[in-house]
């Protein structure tokens, strides 16, 4: 998260210097941060575990509910 906030201030930064006015200045952030906010949910997402792809595991299983 904070390397994608970073990445948005340095781009947002460098839109400001390079065009200070316009609509490059005036739509660049916003459709910056959406970008941004997309990329997060992608890279964010938590992988399952290898117990959960696996039928034969003996996740959950205590010794009171063994057959």
């Amino acid at each position: 998260m904070l390397v994608l906030g970073g990445i948005y201030v340095v781009a947002s930064t460098v839109v400001r210097v390079v065009a200070p006015d316009g609509p490059v200045a005036d739509y660049a952030p916003p459709l910056l941060a959406i970008g941004l906010v997309i990329a997060f949910l992608f890279i964010a997402r938590d992988p399952a575990s290898t117990e959960a792809h696996n039928p034969a595991s003996t996740a959950g299983r205590t010794p009171e509910n063994e057959p």
